[in-house]
């Protein structure tokens, strides 16, 4: 009930920065950028992923694409939208048994 509690406040913000600052000022960027944690925070993946973009573009074009707020952006939904890594390989089997004290890879 906290979670939307806050989604619901951020949301007021973001409508309201819009209407104070207009649609692209930067403080309508940082209210993006919290909204897009919230959802990401709350299990609202597909929707915080896209918020994110909107916070991207929306800092492209009031800082340039190689500000550090708009790279910072970038780099956080890299990190969250990045596919987990993929397990490690086994290990090779041993010969003799791994019980026996003098366990070494088989020959291959």
């Amino acid at each position: 009930e906290k979670h939307a509690q806050a989604i619901e406040a951020a949301e007021r913000c973001l409508a309201l920065s819009q209407k104070i600052y207009g649609p692209n000022d930067k403080q309508v960027c940082a209210v993006l950028i919290r909204l897009a944690d919230l959802y990401w925070n709350i299990g609202k993946k597909n929707h915080a992923v896209n918020v994110f973009r909107d916070a991207i573009k929306m800092s492209t074009e009031i800082y340039g694409a190689n500000h550090p707020q708009t790279l910072d952006v970038q780099r956080v939904l890299n990190e969250l939208t990045r596919p987990p890594a993929p397990p490690p390989p086994p290990p090779p089997p041993c010969f003799p048994p791994p019980s026996l004290p003098s366990c070494r890879p088989s020959p291959a």
